[in-house]
């Protein structure tokens, strides 16, 4: 059993811890997203970089990787959740142990000025406000892609994080096997889109309305208002800092209505907790 074996008991506790201190620094970016002073985005940014640099130095301890081989060693029955459990401690480990601490916290720093640089740029419609910030970004990301290995392309290593095991070569090979399909549909829909006037959407939809109506929707899809919120932001999103906490965000336009948070949290609606 699990729970009379020390080292994974122990394993447990520290995965909890982390994931704690990372659920913290998405109530901050949450918060940076929707209801932060501008003036606070310096000392935000540093809280993030603080923040991700605790949660990475505990995970990547020696301690964490010696409770890692206990548990292997100890042989969990295969497809037990512990197995699982176990295994994807070690998947991540042995990533998170090949990048510094230093460059974590500089990724979440520049990540946080970049989002509100991109949000001044939206805002003004002038790319070269974000621009030197997305500089900065790629060239972070082509660090930590140095960092975790790679064999045929540095993207790999990058989407090794959301996809292991997908590969670039084999999302050509895919994308290319599906081009001819979306071409062919392609053209037919500009024909139809270009017949439709381009302000049909266009009206007077007041945004308090539009908030009620979000609302009564959310809660038509079992939504639990007790677990969570809707609030306003410049980049829709939906966000899940842990259990019985889901946060949706949206922007509204009182000349077009959509519903753009709506939407992703249909998407997402499976892994919420």
């Amino acid at each position: 059993m699990a729970e009379t074996f020390r080292p994974y008991r122990k394993l447990s506790k520290r995965a909890r811890e982390v994931a704690q201190f990372w659920s913290t620094a998405g109530l901050l970016w949450w918060d940076q997203r929707t209801f932060m002073p501008p003036k606070a985005l310096s000392f935000r940014a540093g809280q993030l970089a603080h923040l991700s640099g605790l949660a990475h130095r505990r995970f990547t301890a020696r301690k964490v990787g010696d409770l890692i081989s206990a548990c292997e060693q100890h042989g969990f029955e295969a497809g037990s959740d512990e197995a699982v459990n176990v295994r994807e401690w070690r998947r991540l480990y042995d990533r998170a142990t090949k990048v510094p601490a230093r460059l974590v916290e500089k990724f979440q720093r520049v990540c946080s000025l970049a989002n509100e640089a991109w949000r001044q740029a939206r805002e003004r419609s002038e790319f070269g406000v974000f621009k030197p910030h997305l500089h900065k970004v790629l060239e972070l990301n082509r660090q930590m892609a140095d960092c975790w290995g790679y064999q045929e392309s540095p993207y790999d290593a990058l989407l090794e994080e959301y996809e292991p095991g997908a590969r670039t070569s084999r999302l050509r090979a895919l994308f290319a096997e599906l081009r001819p399909a979306i071409v062919a549909v392609l053209g037919p829909a500009v024909e139809r889109s270009a017949a439709v006037p381009g302000d049909l959407l266009r009206g007077n939809y007041p945004i308090a309305a539009q908030q009620v109506f979000n609302r009564r929707v959310a809660e038509a899809m079992g939504f639990d208002f007790e677990a969570g919120r809707i609030d306003t932001t410049t980049h829709p999103f939906c966000s899940g800092l842990g259990p019985g906490d889901c946060r949706l965000a949206t922007r509204y336009n009182g000349a077009v209505f959509h519903a753009i948070a709506l939407r992703r949290y249909a998407r997402s609606r499976p892994r919420i907790v």
